[in-house]
């Protein structure tokens, strides 16, 4: 007997059952009038249902092992992707006729099964069209040991060429711990081949800038005739070369573009082909790539020069993508192209100060600051929302890294931290009311909790500020261990990137990628904000999605944070979207456009890997056959292999004793006998 409270607590209820039936036989005067035989077990008969009913309390309940039998599944898992498609035109290699006869001979014999197909994902559902771009056999893994669960497998049957080109390798992915039997498809034979293995570039790149281009070409074979390789950039000829694959079948072609168009630079990469090349689809590659005018212009103001500013200055001037003016306080200023205002010190007059300040105010520019030991500090307060107090000598503090979020530096900088050289810092009780500290004070190892490097939004601009002296010293640092300045520049350039961003101020915000490919669903995120920038929960928003011709609406729906539209996996091309938004006060648009490219991994390469699913059948017990033999053998192999036997499980199972129906009769007996007594002696009332 098992309850939810400790057995001990039987005991106050036999207590309180008997105390309540000495209570009652005390107030009930006419059972006097009986014989104390009868006294006695009238009372017996009253403890003992309310004893029961109290006990009942503590939900008591019985255990008993109860046997189940569970058949094993023969799991069938057929690759779809698009390198069977590919090598399979005429469909000799299509098994569905034989996986159908074999599954019927499985469950002929008793055995159960399991079919089920995969590409990037995998699906029981034959109806179910699946994505052809890629083989991930991860995918399948995770299907078998999350949805049925590897105890519940008694073998694998897997019909697929072995090539992979997302998640783990197949003989890595699929040793699952149950035998997997591989029927072998495709063509592993080397085939005359030439391809564009690979092509790098930036991401994002500059207009007006020139970007790199590297582009990696294999050949299988070795021509004889030179092989023409071209790149179009915007539909114009660009680069054009021959590539002799008499010597050398890998070839490494560099080149640099011009930027020249604002919103993508669309670049297109063909290769020739050779007389008896059956995958030419290798030959060619299509590129994306965001281009954004991003140069930005930073004014320095300081009464004179500090090692500190160099520091920055330095960085700066080494990317064309920023462009330096540097002048004194006591200048004229125009900030109307400004993007961010660096300034070093602070100016010895304090009118100076406050006319800067309702500058930058009025332009809603972005500050950083290098308040150097000798300056007025408590001006800060007007800039920043805080308190700043002096000490009376400077004192060396290291910095110490913080819970910040706002920009990411890079690895490198970030492992460098610890040995960056200490900063001359004369402020004291230093707070900010808002914002985050990259950097804390620290003083030989203790943290101060003081900011030494601190960012913060205010209103529709950003503030940094640089606590102290001697920063220039983590630009030598930097080049000690690295040996050049490019860390140390890249961290500078983060700084102002993030400061130069001004803060998106439309009502109607969307997010969305600007490059997806065909299988990749594409999944736009937008925020609808009222006058005062709260998210609104309640606006009907839909967006038009167009290409060529033709085109479709989706729906937004709204979860807690932003509404969602999903549109799914488009085929390749240009779309243009206009997304609006609507209540009865509120009537915002939005416009842009994204790219999808053609998904062509499964065609870099289509040769069979038979060697890695024979080394999977032959690690995990399983039989590898190739194409020439019948799926026979798999079915005579896992027949004799007892698939058919069930599994016994012993399970524990608890069952409460207030589900059960004699428990009940029990009491009511209990308490009919007391009436039956009580009646016949004449002493109900």
């Amino acid at each position: 007997m098992i309850t939810n409270y400790s057995i001990y607590y039987i005991v106050p209820c036999l207590i309180g059952g008997a105390l309540l039936s000495y209570i009652f036989l005390y107030k009930a005067k006419r059972l006097a009038e009986l014989s104390t035989s009868t006294r006695w077990l009238i009372a017996t008969l009253r403890f003992l249902s309310l004893s029961l009913l109290l006990f009942f309390f503590l939900q008591p309940s019985f255990e008993f092992f109860k046997e189940r039998e569970v058949k094993k599944l023969v799991v069938i898992a057929e690759d779809v992707s698009a390198s069977i498609n590919l090598e399979d035109p005429d469909g000799k290699f299509n098994h569905s006729e034989d996986v159908k006869n074999t599954i019927n001979e499985f469950e002929s014999k008793g055995l159960a099964t399991k079919y089920l197909r995969f590409s990037e994902k995998a699906c029981s559902d034959v109806s179910d069209k699946l994505k052809e771009g890629v083989t991930d056999y991860t995918a399948l893994k995770e299907f078998i040991t999350e949805r049925i669960g590897t105890e519940s497998v008694h073998s694998l049957v897997l019909i697929s060429d072995g090539i992979e080109n997302k998640g783990e390798q197949v003989d890595y992915a699929l040793d699952i711990g149950v035998p997997v039997h591989c029927l072998a498809v495709g063509d592993s034979s080397r085939q005359d081949d030439l391809s564009i293995e690979k092509v790098y570039t930036n991401d994002l790149v500059y207009a007006n800038q020139y970007f790199p281009l590297e582009i990696n070409v294999n050949g299988s074979i070795h021509a004889q005739n030179a092989i023409p390789l071209k790149v179009f950039q915007n539909d114009t000829l660009a680069f054009d070369t021959l590539l002799s694959f008499k010597n050398s079948l890998r070839h490494k072609v560099g080149l640099s573009l011009l930027a020249n168009r604002m919103d993508v630079q669309k670049v297109d990469i063909s290769l020739g082909t050779l007389q008896n090349e059956r995958n030419t689809s290798n030959n060619s590659k299509s590129l994306l790539i965001e281009t954004i005018n991003d140069v930005q212009n930073v004014l320095v103001l300081s009464e004179g020069s500090h090692p500190d500013e160099a520091f920055f200055l330095e960085a700066l001037n080494s990317d064309s993508r920023f462009k330096v003016n540097r002048k004194s306080f006591k200048d004229p200023l125009d900030f109307q192209k400004v993007n961010t205002v660096l300034i070093s010190g602070l100016p010895k007059q304090k009118r100076d100060w406050l006319n800067l300040l309702k500058k930058i105010e009025e332009s809603e520019l972005s500050v950083l600051l290098l308040p150097h030991n000798n300056s007025r500090i408590t001006w800060l307060q007007e800039l920043f929302a805080g308190q700043f107090q002096m000490r009376n000598e400077v004192d060396e503090l290291n910095p110490e890294t913080n819970d910040f979020n706002f920009f990411e530096n890079s690895e490198e900088w970030n492992q460098l931290v610890n040995d960056l050289s200490p900063i001359s810092i004369q402020l004291g009780g230093v707070s900010f009311q808002n914002g985050q500290s990259m950097y804390l004070q620290s003083y030989d190892g203790i943290s101060l909790g003081l900011p030494m490097v601190h960012f913060q939004q205010n209103n529709n601009s950003r503030m940094g500020v640089f606590l102290g002296e001697g920063y220039w010293k983590w630009r030598m640092i930097a080049y000690a261990k690295y040996g050049n300045n490019k860390v140390y520049q890249d961290y500078v350039k983060q700084v102002f990137k993030y400061l130069s961003k001004k803060k998106n101020r439309r009502k109607l915000q969307v997010k969305y990628k600007t490059k997806y490919f065909e299988n990749e669903d594409i999944q736009l995120k937008a925020y609808a904000f009222n006058d005062i920038f709260e998210l609104m929960p309640e606006v009907d928003m839909s967006v038009l999605i167009k290409k060529e011709g033709i085109q479709f609406e989706s729906k937004f729906f709204y979860t807690k944070s932003a509404y969602l539209a999903n549109l799914g996996s488009l085929d390749s091309g240009r779309y243009s979207f206009e997304l609006k938004a609507k209540t009865d006060a509120y009537d915002e648009s939005y416009k842009g456009s994204f790219d999808v490219l053609a998904n062509n991994f499964e065609i870099q390469e289509t040769r069979a890997r038979y060697d890695l699913l024979k080394t999977l059948s032959t690690k995990s017990g399983g039989v590898f056959i190739n194409d020439d033999l019948s799926m026979k053998t798999f079915s005579d192999h896992i027949i004799q292999s007892n698939a058919d036997k069930p599994i016994v499980y012993t399970e524990k199972v608890l069952n409460s004793l207030l589900k059960e129906k004699w428990v009940m009769f029990v009491i009511l007996a209990l308490i009919f006998a007391e009436w039956i007594i009580r009646k016949t002696k004449g002493v109900l009332s």
